[in-house]
């Protein structure tokens, strides 16, 4: 009996054996003499002459097309998850290359039968290694197994090396938009197919993400080839017809052979085959793949998420004292109608105790939504802002569209510089043979390359920047047209949908600290919010074009700057546009308060009027209506008890400090006390 003994044998009825086969390639699986299939019959019959020892088999284990070059293998791990079970006594093979064709995995293999008293038999060899020789024949046998797998793999590398350096295709799966042709046994173009893979290069080299390019094919019903595929055991699978992906797009870009070259062994020879896109355009888009920062994400704010307050500004609000982004804050205090105070608060406030310094802090989401979208609607009746805001931008876009054109100038004569380089390098080899490809002359080669490729993309980054800053194909008129519809259509839409809205056509609002102190008042402060707008997403989208959430481009864009009023009253007050076009947005009063800064009993005058007028007017409905708490009002209206002297001497007040100086909460006070009292204390002060 042809063994490798553990242990000395013993008297046993029975002898649980396991039979293991194994083959390293796909043509073998099936076949007539080397398939696992005919190991395991040489196997069977070797069993059945050790029937009468009490040999009897307990399982068969194959591994079809795997390499004997380690060990990780599905069937020979079940094999040994059983024989730690203690189930397997004898491991029956037709050879030792078959378990493995590797010295590092022989010892510890050797030593894991041997710690579960397990014996390996071979039908064709003599495995026996009770004597030092017999363990260094099967030394040999695994060494000898080693060299021939090695050996083979070195020969199939040279094989593939010389076919390459003539240009020949190398075999494996056919590329998109090639077929294999059995005449040439080369590529040929598929014209259909090609058209595909052209597109996704000339769309990588305009900087678009791999996954935008995935979602257009697939939402064109686009898909990947059908193939069929050889699986281990032989049989046949359809596969393919699948939507794309992100990494297969990544994946096509990537490989030479559609510049028209083959690769082995990392360098490039040129092909014989027909390329489907110039060496130009490949690098272009191989550049454009690894510049990660273009590649921009779409907002997470738009994902869907479940909110328990809405906030239709939320993701764009930025704080420009510190930078850092304003997040949604609501308050623990509500409004009449049962709800929280809505806030944004800067990120850097809502951190650090005592709001970090930062002169923004907070600003109420109501009055600054109101504000933005007011803002939108104002300048839709006014076109001479919408033209001087679209004459201050083009003023701008040719400025930067001159810088531009001399850095693209600059990147052409450098990259003229570096193909020089290039071409002399490869002179060089051509002149004097192999020898010349020295390490150093590789590297030099490689980083001229490499430099080549952050030139292109420095170059279309230049270039699209450049088109950005194309005079702005949209007049006034229909830019006023769009503000117009996008304000309607605000009112229209489901909050979710306000926001998405808001997130395609603005791109980021800025808020800083008012640099007008004149224009300073008491109960107010006054914030400038910087608008960058979406141009061309706001025209095309509200002429009811196809407007994409991620364009390929980035946007024209067009900054506007408006400073809007905010009260800081707990009451809502109309909120006041002071630039570039005067509006007062939200509940108005319907009286003369009297000219600006003047005392508030010309206010309390007014309401008294009001209330005259209508006599159901309660002061609950006169607070509604003029956006103020009833607190206000009867605070205003006991101005009206002073005494007649004092009450003309508050109405003739006309300087700011004279009105600061009889404020509402002092004169307050004094209304409590009896006429000639009031008199006295007012002569006072």
């Amino acid at each position: 009996m042809t063994q490798i003994s553990s242990r000395p044998s013993s008297q046993a009825t029975t002898v649980s054996v396991a039979i293991y086969t194994r083959v390293s390639t796909t043509e073998q699986v099936g076949g007539r003499f080397d398939s696992c299939e005919a190991q395991a019959a040489v196997c069977r019959d070797y069993l059945a002459k050790k029937a009468a020892e009490g040999w009897h088999e307990v399982a068969c284990y194959r591994d079809a097309a795997y390499s004997g070059a380690t060990m990780n293998r599905p069937g020979m791990r079940a094999l040994q998850q059983q024989i730690a079970q203690g189930d397997v006594q004898v491991v029956l093979i037709y050879k030792l290359e078959r378990v493995l064709r590797s010295t590092d995995e022989w010892g510890p293999f050797r030593n894991f039968l041997s710690k579960h008293g397990c014996r390996l038999v071979s039908t064709t060899e003599d495995l026996t290694d009770d004597t030092p020789s017999g363990r260094l024949k099967n030394n040999l046998l695994v060494s000898v197994a080693e060299y021939e797998r090695l050996n083979a793999a070195e020969k199939i590398r040279n094989k593939l090396r010389e076919q390459a350096k003539r240009g020949y295709w190398n075999g494996g799966q056919v590329p998109l938009g090639y077929r294999y042709n059995p005449e040439t046994k080369g590529l040929s173009v598929d014209p259909t197919e090609a058209k595909i893979v052209r597109r996704i290069f000339q769309e990588m080299a305009k900087l678009r993400p791999p996954t935008q390019i995935a979602n257009e094919l697939n939402a064109e019903g686009v898909r990947t080839r059908v193939r069929m595929f050889r699986r281990r055991d032989g049989t046949l699978e359809r596969v393919g017809e699948k939507e794309f992906r992100c990494d297969v797009i990544q994946r096509i870009v990537q490989r030479v052979v559609y510049a028209g070259k083959v690769a082995s062994g990392g360098v490039e020879y040129a092909g014989q085959h027909e390329a489907i896109v110039d060496e130009e355009l490949w690098e272009r888009a191989n550049a454009a793949l690894g510049m990660k920062p273009i590649m921009r994400r779409p907002r997470r704010r738009n994902a869907p998420r479940r909110e328990k307050h809405f906030h239709l500004l939320k993701g764009l609000l930025v704080c420009g004292a510190c930078g850092h982004a304003m997040t949604p804050a609501p308050s623990g205090k509500l409004d009449k109608t049962g709800k929280p105070y809505r806030f944004y608060v800067c990120g850097k406030a809502r951190r650090e105790w005592g709001g970090g310094g930062c002169p923004v802090r907070t600003v109420s989401a109501e009055t600054l939504e109101q504000a933005v979208i007011g803002f939108i609607g104002e300048c839709s009746q006014r076109p001479d802002v919408v033209s001087r805001l679209i004459g201050s931008q083009t003023e701008h876009a040719s400025g930067r569209r001159s810088k531009l054109r001399g850095e693209i100038a600059a990147i052409d004569e450098r990259m003229a510089e570096v193909d020089r380089r290039i071409q002399h390098c490869m002179e060089v080899v051509s002149n004097q043979g192999v020898a010349a490809l020295n390490e150093e002359l590789r590297e030099h080669a490689e980083a001229m390359r490499g430099e080549k490729r952050n030139l292109l993309l420095s170059r279309e980054i230049a270039r699209k920047e450049l088109a950005l800053h194309d005079p702005l194909m949209a007049d006034a008129e229909r830019v006023s047209a769009a503000l117009s519809r996008f304000r309607d259509l605000m009112k229209q839409l489901q909050p979710e949908e306000q926001r998405e809205l808001a997130g395609l056509f603005f791109d980021r609002i800025t808020l800083q600290p008012s640099k007008r102190p004149d224009e300073r008042s008491r109960g107010r402060r006054f914030l400038d919010v910087h608008l960058r707008l979406k141009l061309t997403n706001l025209v095309d989208g509200m002429e009811a074009r196809v407007v994409a959430q991620n364009q390929e481009n980035v946007p024209q864009q067009i900054e506007v700057a408006i400073t809007i009023g905010f009260s800081c009253s707990r009451a809502r007050r109309p909120i006041e546009l002071t630039g570039p076009c005067s509006q007062t947005i939200g509940p108005k009063e319907d009286f003369e308060a009297g000219p600006p800064g003047a005392h508030p009993i010309h206010r309390a005058l007014a309401w008294r009027k009001m209330m005259d007028r209508d006599p159901n007017l309660t002061q609950r409905v006169l607070a509604e209506r003029s956006g103020v708490s009833v607190g206000t009002i009867c605070q205003h209206l006991l101005l009206l008890t002073l005494a007649p002297a004092i009450q003309m001497r508050l109405r003739s007040l006309t300087l700011a400090a004279d009105v600061a100086r009889y404020s509402l909460r002092k004169l307050e006070w004094l209304s409590r006390l009896p006429i000639a009292d009031q008199t006295t204390q007012f002569q006072r002060w």
